[in-house]
């Protein structure tokens, strides 16, 4: 009886193909993982050249005798502004966790695809031994019979 069965070979085959899918979606999430990162690190920066550029306004305003409620309105913004920066450093530090997390199962699928690529290559071999075997005591069997032929 043939030790493998088509079912074991298609076992094999599906998975690989579902460890390769796995791979690959785990690469489609750590490209969405990188793309946030980078919007959400632009954004920061965009926040930090405007709380930047508010501060050198204040600055020269308050050299130039600018209306104390002009001031506190810039106080306010830039408060709001330096409230906007912290809560982007945590989302930037998220996403960058989010990130490294999402690198590290893309190099855990690809793991998965390896050792599906061995298990199937394995399993090709082992049905190949017992291919060759089948043919080889077939080859016996034939050989056996043409020589009790010859000797009957």
């Amino acid at each position: 009886m043939n030790p493998r069965q088509d079912g074991q070979r298609d076992a094999w085959s599906l998975l690989l193909l579902k460890a390769q899918r796995a791979h690959q979606q785990a690469q489609q999430q750590l490209a969405l993982a990188q793309s946030r990162e980078a919007q959400l690190l632009a954004s920061e920066q965009r926040v930090q050249a405007m709380l930047a550029e508010y501060r050198r306004r204040q600055t020269e305003a308050l050299d130039g005798g600018q209306m104390m409620a002009d001031t506190r309105n810039d106080r306010q913004f830039m408060a709001q502004l330096q409230r906007l920066l912290d809560q982007s450093f945590r989302a930037t530090a998220q996403a960058r966790r989010d990130r490294e997390a999402q690198a590290q199962a893309v190099l855990a699928a690809r793991a998965e695809v390896d050792k599906a690529e061995k298990l199937e290559a394995h399993a090709r071999a082992r049905e190949r031994v017992w291919r060759d075997r089948v043919e080889q005591k077939a080859q016996d069997d034939l050989a056996t019979m043409r020589f009790q032929w010859r000797t009957a």
